[in-house]
């Protein structure tokens, strides 16, 4: 079984794709991981996103359920 999830960037993450916000069919069970995955994340990225689902952030491993908003950001750094 699959279900629908909405993920959006924001920040640097922001232009990474053609547009913004994607919809996403994926298997039902599937974590914010297996969305990094999907999206073709460098594993080197993974500690630097912060997901946020249904606005609250949410650990990488975080199970993902039908009609989620995944924000997908990664911090600004500097001095």
């Amino acid at each position: 079984m699959s279900i629908v999830v909405s993920v959006e960037f924001f920040g640097l993450l922001s232009g990474r794709n053609e547009t913004d916000q994607l919809l996403l069919n994926i298997s039902e069970g599937s974590t914010v991981f297996d969305v990094f995955h999907l999206l073709d994340f460098s594993k080197n990225d993974y500690d630097y996103i912060v997901s946020i689902r249904n606005n609250t952030i949410v650990k990488h491993s975080t199970q993902l359920k039908n009609g989620d908003e995944i924000l997908l950001t990664m911090p600004l750094g500097g001095g």
